[in-house]
C-alpha cells in the first residue's frame, strides 16, 4: 500500500478514514441503504494502513463512518482496529454516533489514547425527529461515559435549519457533559425526502 507522502517524502498530517458506510438506524439525511460495501478494508488492509500511517508521523488520524451517519462500531473489528491504533500511539479521534457505545468501547477507546468525537442533530426534541428515538440518550451516554473514563470528547452537531436557535443551549449541554470542543458539520448542500420536507446540510 503506497500513499503519496511516500513518494514526496514528506509527512502527513492529516489522515481520515471513512471505515464502512454502515450503521445501524436509518436517519432522515441517511446516506445509502446502510450496508457494508464489498470493498471495504479488511481487518489486515486496515492494520497496514494504520502501520503506514504511524511510519508517515501522521499527527492526526480521524477514524468515522462514511457520510455523517455511518457508525464505525458497525465493524466487527472496531476494538481489535482501535487496539492496534493505540499499539501504533496513533491516538487517533473516533467519531460515533452513540449506538452501542458502552463501558467497554469507552475502556478501550482510553486505553488506545483516542478523543471520541459523538454526533447529535440539535436538542431532544429535534434529534429524535431526525435520528430517531433513543438517539439523543445514545449519544448523552455516550458523553458520560468519556467523561467517566477519562477520555477527551467533543460534541458535532449536523448544521440543519433548525439548529440555528438551539446553538447557545447545544454549545452550553456540550459544556456541561465536560466536552472539550463543539463542531458543527462539515456541510454539502442535500435534499432531504419529501417525508420530511425540508433541506439540510450534510457530509
Amino acid at each position: 500500500m503506497v500513499f503519496g507522502a511516500e513518494k514526496t517524502g514528506k509527512k502527513l498530517d492529516h489522515f481520515i478514514w471513512s471505515s464502512t458506510r454502515a450503521y445501524p438506524v436509518k436517519h432522515a439525511f441517511s446516506l445509502g441503504d446502510g450496508k457494508t460495501l464489498s470493498n471495504e478494508l479488511t481487518t489486515a488492509e486496515a492494520k497496514s494502513m494504520l502501520k503506514k500511517a504511524a511510519e508517515f508521523g501522521v499527527d492526526n488520524i480521524f477514524i468515522s463512518g462514511a457520510g455523517w451517519t455511518g457508525e464505525p462500531l458497525m465493524r466487527k473489528d472496531f476494538l481489535e482496529i482501535i487496539r492496534y491504533a493505540g499499539e501504533l500511539k496513533l491516538g487517533p479521534y473516533v467519531k460515533v454516533t452513540g449506538w452501542h457505545f458502552n463501558e467497554i468501547v469507552a475502556k478501550a477507546l482510553a486505553a488506545a489514547d483516542c478523543r471520541a468525537i459523538i454526533c447529535l442533530a440539535g436538542l431532544k426534541e429535534m434529534d429524535s425527529y431526525l435520528r430517531g428515538n433513543g438517539a439523543f440518550e445514545d449519544s448523552i451516554n455516550a458523553a458520560k461515559l468519556c467523561k467517566e473514563h477519562g477520555l477527551p470528547f467533543a460534541i458535532s452537531v449536523i448544521n440543519t435549519k433548525y439548529v440555528g436557535k438551539q446553538l447557545r443551549k447545544l454549545v452550553e449541554l456540550s459544556i456541561g457533559l465536560g466536552a472539550r470542543g463543539f463542531h458543527l458539520a462539515s456541510l454539502i448542500r442535500s435534499l432531504l425526502t419529501q417525508k420530511t420536507n425540508c433541506a439540510c446540510w450534510v457530509h
